[in-house]
């Protein structure tokens, strides 16, 4: 856990916005895997926390659970948390990360697939409006670059993609069902996820051979490590799972 996070908790309940929005028209999602607005939790029953707890000592609560491994006990706090209504946009992006996170330890893969598309919507408001609005942390950058935003809102959209190609086989292996990618990191991130190898390798990446096709659909060939053999991905740039 990075020094700073002891400061999230002001940062992300100051100023708290809505919950819902209703400026922005949302694209329908990917079936299955995104819900068209993030999804808000019922508080918990924390037997150590008053019921009228706010949001932060939920968050205070949840980061030291979560540093001392009690994943399961995190994830709870971080629902309690966004149960307040008190977030504001960074408040909620942490939570849904922290509650992937914590799933994701506990192998609770839908349940932190589910917190990753929550993520993902409130992810793409906060860089939506970043000119007008910015979090700022002690005056040392804001939000989007202290968390690193960028980064793991494109690991959270390969991870999604990864989880949909679990279900469905044919899902970024053929021409006709392509992996909508935003761009070349995302698809990088996607190939670790769904092939089981590191992508961003230098063993891997001395294997990958790419071949464009046109209207920015691309086919990959990767293979792993000398021997394997090759497994193909097709991605589609410029699209997103909002526009599939």
């Amino acid at each position: 856990m990075r020094a700073w996070l002891p400061l999230v908790v002001l940062v992300a309940t100051a100023c708290a916005a809505p919950q819902t929005r209703t400026s922005r028209t949302r694209r329908p999602e990917l079936a299955s895997l995104q819900s068209s607005r993030p999804v808000v939790p019922q508080a918990p029953d924390a037997e150590d926390l008053p019921r009228d707890a706010s949001a932060g000592v939920y968050l205070d609560n949840a980061f030291r659970a979560f540093r001392d491994s009690d994943f399961g006990r995190s994830a709870k706090l971080f629902r309690g948390a966004l149960a307040t209504g008190e977030l504001n946009d960074a408040g909620r992006a942490l939570a849904y990360w922290h509650i992937h996170l914590a799933e994701r330890q506990q192998h609770r893969n839908d349940v932190s697939v589910e917190a990753l598309s929550s993520f993902v919507i409130v992810a793409n408001d906060i860089l939506e409006d970043r000119i007008d609005h910015e979090y700022s942390i002690e005056g040392d950058g804001d939000f989007v670059e202290r968390f690193q935003l960028e980064p793991r809102l494109a690991q959270a959209r390969a991870l999604i993609s990864a989880a949909w190609a679990e279900r469905v086989p044919k899902f970024g292996r053929t021409i006709e069902n392509p992996v909508p990618v935003h761009d070349p990191i995302e698809a990088g991130y996607f190939m670790s996820f769904a092939s089981g190898c590191d992508a961003q390798s230098p063993a891997a990446k001395s294997e990958r051979r790419r071949e464009p096709h046109s209207s920015g659909l691309e086919r990959v060939t990767l293979r792993c490590n000398a021997g394997a053999t090759p497994t193909e991905y097709y991605f589609q740039y410029g699209l997103s799972l909002e526009s599939k």
